[in-house]
């Protein structure tokens, strides 16, 4: 699955673009490259709400993703720590016998 069907982002279609050959920019009339000016406008609108759509949804999963990472050194920092204070745990009630102490 792609990521523009995973993540719903409408795919760019490259025969909504708008094309101009340096003929037509030379040869065409005034009102010809009028129209063509609006159409290049109307596409350059289309491509920025495109992009502002997918950099939204990239913030999206970039703050899932960094919430993920947090969780992730969250859960080794307590697994270290914990791996830390296993073993002494473990000793305390060895020292107390050999203190002559009793253990709970």
């Amino acid at each position: 699955m792609s990521v523009v069907n995973e993540y719903d982002i409408e795919e760019l279609n490259a025969s909504d673009n708008v094309e101009l050959t340096d003929e037509r920019l030379e040869n065409g009339s005034k009102g010809k490259l009028i129209k063509l000016a609006g159409q290049l406008r109307d596409r350059r609108n289309e491509l920025n709400q495109m992009a502002s759509e997918r950099a939204s949804k990239r913030d999206d999963l970039n703050a899932k993703t960094r919430e993920k990472v947090d969780e992730a050194q969250e859960h080794r920092e307590a697994a270290r720590l914990a791996q830390r204070a296993g073993p002494r745990t473990q000793r305390e009630p060895q020292r107390a016998q050999r203190r002559g102490q009793q253990t709970v």
